[in-house]
């Protein structure tokens, strides 16, 4: 250690008493959240990952809509163009055809809505927080287009 270096380590003395694996680690995660960002940066990770698998994305203040994007893969995308093109250009769907399907069935939102019009013109109004629009495919892809 140095003037200008220093160490923090954070110790849990009590481990969960749990059988179930996945609730230990749920446990131990929100522990470590809390030690290093405090009760308010839990209590603001848990809102923005529940309202990401929520689909409920519009349940966020302006400052966690920006914390949900600041961390996500960037796809740079024109600002004018059709849904299917947008898919297709940003590699979301391999083909017009795929992303077509994909509509159709109903797996695509953006920005936490359930589009099934392959037409719409993704443009500066469907941006979900600054410059961003996010699309998700299924219930675990997400993309995050940065509209330019």
């Amino acid at each position: 250690m140095t003037d200008d270096i220093a160490m923090i380590q954070t110790v849990d003395f009590f481990t969960p008493i749990v059988d179930d694996p996945y609730m230990f680690g749920q446990i131990a995660a929100a522990n470590s959240l809390s030690d290093l960002h405090g009760e308010e940066g839990l209590e603001s990770a848990l809102k923005i990952t529940n309202a990401l698998f929520r689909g409920q994305l519009n349940d966020l203040d302006e400052q966690q809509r920006l914390d949900a994007v600041k961390n996500m893969d960037k796809v740079d995308q024109e600002a004018g163009k059709t849904l299917i093109d947008v898919l297709v250009e940003a590699k979301i769907a391999s083909s017009r055809r795929e992303a077509r399907e994909w509509i159709k069935g109903n797996s695509i939102s953006l920005n936490g809505v359930k589009v099934n019009n392959e037409t719409l013109v993704i443009d500066s109004t469907q941006a979900y927080v600054s410059n961003y629009a996010i699309i998700r495919r299924g219930k675990k892809r997400y993309y995050c287009l940065n509209l330019k």
